[in-house]
């Protein structure tokens, strides 16, 4: 009895079943339940990810301004080629500065700025689709994204924005296109050199040779007046194009500006930058069709030819 007693009998139930597990053991490399929950928990933000920048490619190709931005980059391009329109260039390219000046944010006009110069290039580009075909549009979205800093530069420049200069001699509303306000005096001297200079730049890097060449260079444009190109004998075929950008600045300068002294710097700026000239053209001759009458920048004068 003290042998029973002092323990559980041999012969009973809980002896010879013992109480069921809590669990199912685990094998080794079975996951548990734990684990999916922080798999899926480490997936979250990369579905997050992507699902945002998916909405972002969408908004950009869903906005029609952006479209209205690549038309108006499409514009100055007729300035070239047999259409006989030149004068274009010297006011082509204000559509496209009021739409990178009117964005919300700096990131949106640089947007802007990007889209309009695709426009650009694949109007002046569009003769090479039987060579590229669909890689066209890829080499316009490369190449056009240097536009992004003109369109930034824009908005920073050609709006006048909280801290205007004061003093600048406020008008009316009435008197400037609707949007927000132009700049003042200071803003608009930085924009007469700044936005061409920018240009300038860009136009100077598609030149060279393993990029493309000197294709749609804004200064050949007005390979017909000899007035205009006496200026390639001070600073090549860059300065023709930093007087054309500068002339575009200017209009929308005394369009959009606030004060009197901004709109007068602006009416200076675009009349300076435009030179009397006259189209010189032989008898019998057009214009090539290369728009640039095969235009060769020598980068190290900075000079155009003209051969052929």
């Amino acid at each position: 009895m003290s042998k029973q007693s002092g323990g559980k009998e041999r012969g009973s139930p809980s002896a010879e079943f013992p109480p069921p597990a809590t669990g199912t053991p685990l094998a080794a490399d079975q996951p548990s339940l734990g684990d999916d929950h922080l798999r899926q928990g480490s997936d979250q933000p990369q579905k997050g990810a992507r699902r945002r920048l998916g909405r972002s490619i969408a908004r950009v190709f869903s906005r029609p301004v952006h479209y209205a931005a690549l038309l108006a980059g499409a514009l100055p391009v007729l300035a070239f080629g047999s259409l006989n329109l030149e004068f274009l260039a010297w006011f082509g390219l204000v559509p496209g500065l009021l739409l990178m000046r009117a964005a919300p944010t700096w990131r949106e006009a640089a947007v802007r700025g990007w889209w309009f110069g695709a426009g650009y290039l694949l109007m002046a580009l569009y003769w090479l689709t039987p060579n590229l075909g669909p890689a066209l549009l890829l080499v316009v979205i490369v190449l056009g994204a240097p536009w992004a800093g003109v369109g930034a530069a824009a908005w920073f420049l050609l709006r006048g924005g909280a801290n205007a200069e004061p003093g600048t001699g406020r008008t009316s509303a009435a008197w400037r296109l609707p949007g927000p306000p132009g700049p003042g005096p200071r803003r608009a001297l930085a924009a007469l050199v700044v936005l061409p200079s920018c240009w300038v730049v860009i136009d100077w890097l598609r030149s060279w040779q393993g990029i493309g060449g000197p294709w749609a260079v804004f200064g050949a444009s007005q390979w017909q007046h000899p007035v205009v190109l006496a200026l390639a004998a001070v600073g090549g075929i860059w300065l023709i194009g930093f007087v054309l950008v500068a002339a575009n600045t200017g209009i929308v300068i005394a369009l959009t500006a606030t004060g009197f002294r901004g709109r007068l710097l602006g009416a200076a700026g675009a009349l300076l930058s435009r030179p009397p000239s006259t189209p010189s053209r032989h008898p019998g001759t057009l214009p090539s069709r290369s728009s640039s009458l095969a235009w060769r920048t020598d980068h190290s004068a900075g000079s155009p030819r003209r051969s052929g």
